[in-house]
């Protein structure tokens, strides 16, 4: 896994090397807005999850264009969260994607690979029954504030700069803070000690390009 992040990382700093060492009157950057559909699979919390989640993303991004290997970058907001036997954790992200772009059909079909750095903005868990340690824990503070991921996916881009696309990023990173389970835990929590959750997450999106 190391040496697939590793990979990515060096494949994403060429082309983005290559795109400002080789900026001609022929490159321009491109920018854009973007929304779409987020399903999360939630991994590694099998004593309290239930089923997979639904979301929404919405953002904006941009592009730079050299040769057929071509940079991109988006900024989003993200729903996200899971499901658990007594409700739902709602978690919203902002994040961020940066990918190396293999234009298969050139300014029409594209692959994408890279990584995403998501900055938790906050977590609220929906249920009538949670038991907290203390009455000033929230529920954001048993989640780690970052987290990373490996993006991979395709995007078709007509004439008039509309686009639609897919991506599916895996998580790298355990999203739960270490908390201690010989005490009363949040029932949206696997009371194991050293638990990990990890969300997986595949989207499908609409766009218009500038």
């Amino acid at each position: 896994m190391k040496y697939a992040v590793c990979m990515i990382i060096a494949i994403i700093t060429l082309s983005h090397n290559g795109l400002a060492q080789r900026r001609s009157s022929k490159s321009k950057t491109r920018f854009g807005v973007k929304a779409g559909y987020n399903y999360v699979n939630s991994t590694n919390i099998s004593s309290i999850a239930v089923d997979n989640t639904n979301g929404f993303h919405a953002g904006v991004f941009f592009s730079g264009e050299e040769d057929n290997v071509k940079a991109g970058s988006d900024f989003l907001f993200s729903k996200q969260g899971y499901k658990y036997k007594n409700g739902k954790v709602y978690m919203n992200y902002l994040s961020t994607t940066e990918t190396a772009d293999f234009f298969v059909v050139e300014d029409i079909f594209k692959l994408q690979i890279g990584l995403q750095i998501g900055y938790l903005l906050s977590a609220i868990a929906d249920s009538s029954g949670i038991t907290f340690n203390t009455p000033s824990k929230k529920a954001t503070d048993y989640f780690t504030r970052f987290s990373f991921g490996i993006a991979g996916g395709a995007e078709l881009i007509s004439e008039s700069g509309l686009s639609i696309g897919m991506r599916y990023t895996v998580g790298l990173n355990n999203l739960l803070k270490t908390y201690q389970t010989n005490r009363p835990v949040p029932a949206f929590l696997p009371a194991l000690p050293n638990a990990i959750l990890k969300s997986n997450i595949f989207q499908v999106y609409a766009g218009f390009r500038f």
